[in-house]
């Protein structure tokens, strides 16, 4: 997912978009639990929203 498609996500502004492909990139595997959402700074309750989000397991926590 690129830059401009996880800045159309509620919740995802420029920096969190930039800490989200900088992980991503830095990181040997795909998101996989909230644990990972709160390393870029995303509260437990927003964390848990995004983590249950179709779009976000689909895209996000995929490793293409």
């Amino acid at each position: 997912m690129s830059r401009e498609e996880l800045l159309q996500l509620k919740g995802i502004g420029p920096k969190r978009a930039a800490d989200i492909l900088e992980l991503r990139q830095n990181c040997e595997e795909p998101f996989k639990d909230l644990q990972d959402l709160k390393s870029i700074g995303l509260s437990d309750r927003k964390a848990f929203s995004l983590f249950n989000s179709n779009i976000v397991q689909k895209v996000i926590f995929s490793s293409s």
